[in-house]
């Protein structure tokens, strides 16, 4: 989704949520977002996959329930930002570029 976009929007508007789901992976978001620091020793950055995988769930449940590309720019553009912002959060822990398909 993100690949071919060139979305310039760095702030996410969470006046602009239309979904439920996009409520809930935005608070899950910004609570792990304000604790969790994956450069702190291999402790912490256990600590931070297990938080992952919470978040995870709040993911899943943001695809299946949310259309990225709506018909109005801005709720597009902030949905895009949001994506953006969840995978820099997810490559701190490691380059997904290199994950493929079989």
């Amino acid at each position: 989704i993100l690949k071919n976009t060139k979305e310039n929007q760095d702030k996410i508007d969470d006046s602009l949520f239309k979904e439920n789901s996009e409520e809930i992976l935005y608070t899950s978001f910004n609570k792990l977002n304000e604790v969790i620091n994956p450069n702190s020793g291999r402790d912490k950055y256990f600590n931070y996959l297990e938080k992952l995988n919470i978040l995870n769930s709040d993911v899943d449940n943001f695809f299946e329930n949310v259309m990225i590309n709506d018909s109005d720019e801005k709720i597009k553009s902030n949905r895009l930002c949001f994506l953006k912002n969840l995978k820099k959060f997810y490559s701190q822990i490691a380059d997904f570029s290199f994950v493929t398909k079989n």
